[in-house]
């Protein structure tokens, strides 16, 4: 399965979902909101799996070989972790 067809199935759940939700004066059928949440939630762990899979793809075919991609990638994790700094909520 394609993610955009993932994308779309994960929108069109989501809308049937929040249809459902938001009717006031109808019952909800609870095994039908059990239902698509599951089905929701089954496609958005394929979507992760997908991407994850994808960037590990693109990691071992373009990193990790003292490569411009690997110094970029370690560079960029690099600035995301540093902390640059701390506020101390006690000072004025």
């Amino acid at each position: 399965m394609e993610v955009g067809n993932i994308k779309h199935i994960i929108d069109k759940t989501s809308k049937k979902l929040d249809q459902i939700l938001r009717k006031e004066e109808e019952i909800w059928d609870q095994r039908e909101i059990k239902l698509l949440e599951r089905e929701l939630e089954k496609l958005l762990s394929q979507e992760e799996l997908h991407w994850q899979q994808r960037s590990r793809n693109t990691w071992l075919t373009s990193g990790d070989r003292n490569t411009a991609f690997f110094h970029r990638c370690a560079l960029d994790r690099r600035r995301w972790n540093t902390i640059k700094s701390l506020k101390d909520e006690q000072v004025k």
